[in-house]
């Protein structure tokens, strides 16, 4: 087997395995296994009447990583509270990430996220991507919060310019370009 036919065969089992995932995912509406019956009925428990979850203090996530992953798994598998959605929609904390996660999280809960998107959107930089906030280079990263954002909230206007900035910052060996700004702040 020569190399090029070796790529093709762990690409083809990539997407095998890929295939699988996404199935498995998709297949929770036909019937949910005992184990995951039980996870999903300890993180439901997790949730406070306030919105927040149990022991959010002893995590190494913040509170609102900790509640927009809970509020994903939820909505995947069951239903999302409403309870956690305010909580989630009252975070104050301004950085991309953070904006972004609440975004989608309003957008699962069935929200109007417009404002929040607005916001965001205000963010990107001439380059087409996103920084950690206002007046900070464009990242990959911040960029990929802002694109899961968008597309969750359907705002497709800057998606576009920040696909090509990923494009334009990436190198061919997947690592990302010399030369490319960093997270430091401009001033």
């Amino acid at each position: 087997m020569g190399p090029l036919s070796g790529r093709l065969a762990r690409f083809g089992r990539a997407w095998l395995c890929l295939f699988g995932v996404l199935w498995a995912a998709t297949a929770h509406t036909q019937a949910l296994t005992p184990e995951i019956s039980r996870g999903l009925l300890w993180l439901q428990n997790q949730v406070q009447l306030d919105g927040t979850l149990a022991n959010e203090g002893t995590s190494i996530a913040t509170a609102l990583q900790n509640r927009t992953e809970t509020a994903q798994t939820l909505k995947t598998l069951s239903t999302l509270p409403a309870n956690l959605a305010d909580a989630i929609s009252g975070e104050t904390e301004g950085n991309t990430e953070y904006l972004a996660r609440s975004i989608a999280s309003l957008a699962l809960a069935g929200r109007d996220a417009s404002a929040l998107v607005s916001a965001l959107s205000a963010r990107q930089n001439a380059d087409g991507g996103f920084g950690g906030g206002p007046g900070y280079d464009s990242n990959a990263l911040d960029t990929a919060w802002a694109l899961i954002a968008l597309k969750s909230a359907k705002a497709f206007a800057p998606v576009s310019p920040a696909v090509g900035y990923l494009i334009f910052a990436q190198a061919s060996d997947g690592s990302k370009k010399a030369g490319v700004a960093r997270r430091a702040p401009r001033i």
